[in-house]
């Protein structure tokens, strides 16, 4: 009771202390984090200073978006945080696990989710990473019989649509790993949700000059609110209501840096920091309004 509480709305605790009240609030049942078949579905799950979103199609299908990992080595947030919110939600399967780039803090989780549950297929942008931890991914995809596939441009999938935004065949080169990340909008009735990766200044701009769909309700900040990420040209062609900030609590980077933050709040953007906040579900329905709330306590995240 009174223990529960504390840990669930406590601010300041640790991103594993935040993953555990996680699973508690699942194991609870709480109504509110079960799927329903009536709209697109995300969770910005909590794994630290690292990315993981778990989608939920309007059919029923699933995926996962990165599952986190330990840039300098430690504990796996895929072990700690992102398969036991798996299992508590009855997760045994992922249509597609898709990751946007191979920087540790993205795929770092991967290996340990492909070992505890089926996946469909992995999606990629292409680009190869180094290391111990990408090694054990490969030998893992590789033991579990799983394909990889770099997905291109729009595609009808799980009662909604998924526009891959990057790569695309004949777009400009990325000078980094983090600018060539897979870019996803996914589409649902009058909804969209954008799913950018660690994207920089160069892939942003390169998306607004090429004119690409980029309008969503609902944003997955990239870069984790780095100064090289959040360009204004590229928020005023997005224009969400809600920005998730997938930035681990009091991490050593900084982020979300302060102008980047402040940068929302001028646009009247809200835009909580998973990494403060605790992890966020979003509902999109077909139609009418999204709804956003803090998966730890349901309480509802104010939108503009």
């Amino acid at each position: 009771g009174a223990l529960l509480t504390a840990v669930l709305l406590s601010r300041r605790r640790s991103w594993r202390l935040r993953a555990a009240s996680a699973v508690l609030a699942l194991a609870l049942g709480l109504p509110w984090l079960w799927p329903r078949s009536d709209a697109l579905e995300a969770w910005f799950l909590d794994v630290g200073q690292g990315d993981a979103t778990l989608v939920r199609w309007p059919d029923g299908q699933r995926w996962l978006v990165d599952a986190g990992g330990a840039i300098a080595g430690g504990p796996d947030p895929g072990r700690l945080a992102v398969v036991p919110a798996l299992r508590r939600m009855g997760i045994a399967r992922l249509d597609v696990l898709a990751l946007s780039h191979p920087h540790p803090d993205h795929f770092g989780g991967v290996a340990a989710v492909l070992e505890t549950v089926d996946v469909g297929a992995l999606w990629w942008n292409g680009e190869r990473g180094h290391g111990p931890g990408w090694e054990r991914l490969r030998t893992v995809l590789a033991r579990r019989g799983v394909g990889t596939w770099v997905p291109r441009g729009r595609l009808a999938y799980g009662g909604g649509t998924v526009e891959v935004l990057q790569p695309r065949a004949g777009g400009p080169p990325m000078p980094s790993t983090n600018d060539a990340s897979l870019v996803l909008r996914l589409r649902f009735g009058e909804h969209a949700l954008l799913l950018p990766g660690d994207a920089e200044r160069a892939a942003e701009q390169a998306l607004v000059a090429e004119h690409l769909p980029l309008s969503a309700d609902v944003l997955k900040v990239p870069h984790h609110g780095s100064r090289t990420s959040s360009t204004l040209p590229f928020l005023a062609r997005v224009l969400p209501q809600l920005a998730v900030i997938p930035a681990g609590f009091r991490n050593q980077f900084g982020f979300p840096h302060a102008e980047v933050a402040a940068r929302y709040r001028r646009l009247g953007i809200a835009a909580p920091v998973v990494g403060q906040a605790g992890a966020i579900w979003v509902r999109l329905p077909r139609s009418g309004s999204l709804e956003a709330r803090n998966f730890h306590t349901g309480e509802p995240i104010p939108l503009p």
